[in-house]
């Protein structure tokens, strides 16, 4: 048993305490990215595309979708309406618990302890049924929740620091996937709340490098990017700046075929349009939209959304609303052009939570096309 899994197993034995009230801070954050109309109403159909898919047999993806759905609510500071859409998964899929874990982290990091214990008991139910992995991905979301309920935003003992280092070194000296990604996701974490020490954050830093340099590259830039935007939101500009241009390095060495260079280009735009240059994020999306088109006959038509979807939310948030709308449109022609069902509609949910996600209103036109969409998908799937 890892030292994170015996934690969590501790933790959640605790009985449920209260957590300090919600701050003023607090309040003011979750009113300030209260959903529009827009963004709930996009939400909700890209729910409904995804609840779609039948469960038997694409279970698998149906939960994958629709959990990115409440991920994006809870983005959008909706925790109500994310358990609304983590109520629609599968009771038999890890992911429900995931997603109830999640909201449970929401709910407690704002000192609604009502709302996190609620939480909690769903995420408990889905974990009884779950096994290795699996039940590891909800058990640490489960602990974190509780961690937040006890302590609040407490810095964590050299204990719970021990465990999450131990968990982190377990994880990574894996060769799956989820795994990988998950011990990248530790120590990004240890890297945002271990900031203030600079020798911790060095350390920190260390340990994420050594982490990410087994994932595949795109995952490498994004957990770079992500260093990065933390540092940013910290107010260290420098130490954000070496790592966007880290990030840069890595992208320019590396050997790209058709797929995967436009979505890294927009990462790493979207972290230089955070430290306040447009132009050098404008360029890199005009590069990335460039690299598209050069490879169109290379790009496998079921891939074709997945390498346009992330450059059109970086257009949107550098105020190119036009760009946006003109990428976000050829997104949706090219995830509807797979003869099954299933793919069009994790495809067509996915371009509809990005629009949410950004701030993206669609013109009567796209909102036309969006229905046509989703009225064709039946079976096959």
């Amino acid at each position: 048993m890892s030292p994170l899994v015996a934690l969590c197993i501790f933790i959640t034995a605790l009985p449920p305490l209260p957590a300090p009230p919600a701050t003023e801070k607090d309040r003011t954050m979750a009113v300030a990215v209260a959903p529009s109309s827009n963004a709930e109403r996009l939400l909700a159909d890209a729910f409904d595309v995804a609840s779609a898919i039948p469960i038997d047999p694409h279970v698998k993806d149906r939960s994958l979708s629709q959990y990115e759905i409440v991920a994006a609510w809870i983005t959008l500071g909706a925790p109500e309406r994310a358990r609304a859409c983590a109520e629609g998964i599968a009771p038999q899929s890890w992911r429900r618990g995931a997603a109830f874990g999640d909201i449970a982290c929401f709910y407690a990091a704002r000192g609604d302890g009502k709302g996190a214990q609620d939480c909690l008991v769903a995420a408990n139910v889905v974990a009884a049924t779950q096994t290795e992995w699996r039940l590891e991905r909800i058990q640490e979301r489960i602990a974190e929740a509780q961690r937040l309920l006890l302590f609040g935003t407490q810095p964590r003992s050299s204990e719970e620091i021990a465990a999450r280092r131990a968990e982190i070194d377990r994880l990574a000296a894996t060769a799956d996937l989820d795994q990988l990604r998950a011990a990248a996701r530790l120590a990004i974490e240890e890297f945002r709340e271990r900031f203030d020490d600079a020798a911790a954050r060095g350390d920190a830093e260390r340990t994420a490098r050594a982490v990410w340099a087994k994932l595949p590259l795109d995952l490498q830039l994004d957990a770079c990017a992500t260093l990065a935007e933390i540092a940013i939101e910290r107010g260290d500009i420098e130490t954000a700046r070496r790592l966007a241009a880290d990030a840069n390095g890595m992208l320019d060495a590396a050997r790209w075929g058709a797929e995967g260079k436009a979505p890294a280009l927009a990462r790493l735009a979207y972290a230089w349009q955070r430290m306040g240059d447009t132009a050098k994020a404008t360029a890199l999306l005009d590069a990335a939209i460039a690299h598209v088109e050069a490879n169109r006959a290379y790009i496998m038509s079921m891939d074709m959304a997945d390498q346009l979807r992330p450059v059109a939310e970086c257009y949107q948030r550098v105020g190119d609303s036009a760009a946006a709308a003109r990428v976000y449109r050829q997104a949706l022609e090219a995830g509807a052009e797979n003869p099954n069902a299933r793919p069009r509609a994790i495809d067509l949910a996915a371009t509809l939570r990005s629009m949410a996600i950004v701030g993206f209103e669609p013109d009567e036109a796209t909102l036309a096309r969006i229905r046509a969409i989703r009225e064709s998908l039946r079976s096959p799937w």
